[in-house]
């Protein structure tokens, strides 16, 4: 577990699961999944202390299950470097459903720092 809660990789569908390994995580960045406001265009990241409620959020959220997901803990320097941003956090503990959301739309930022991928797997499905 990690102090500060788990953060959702994802993208559009172009990076693989080597691809992220390889270039986005050896390059210091991953993509995440972010809410983007429709009306002020804020960023909102959801938030998770409980791994099993960001995979059910996974599995509502993102449906194509070609699309490399996971779960990233982040630091206390990445959580300051989100702020800088001015982007919003929501600790979940219910897995909501954002795909149809009026007030949101799904998108990805990048999120920069050191990262370490693939020490739990999750296999979306199983």
């Amino acid at each position: 577990m990690t102090d500060n809660g788990y953060v959702i990789l994802y993208n559009d569908g172009n990076l693989s699961g080597a691809d992220v390994q390889s270039e986005c995580v050896g390059e210091g960045w991953i993509p995440i999944f972010v809410l983007k406001g429709r009306n002020d265009g804020s960023t909102m990241v959801p938030m998770f202390y409980d791994a099993g409620i960001g995979e059910k959020f996974i599995n509502r959220n993102i449906p194509n299950k070609s699309i490399t997901t996971g779960l990233v803990g982040v630091t206390t320097s990445q959580m300051d470097w989100m702020r800088k941003r001015d982007w919003k956090f929501e600790y979940m503990d219910f897995p909501k459903r954002f795909t149809t959301h009026r007030d949101y739309e799904i998108a990805f930022e990048i999120l920069e720092g050191e990262f370490v991928i693939g020490r739990k797997s999750y296999r979306r499905g199983s």
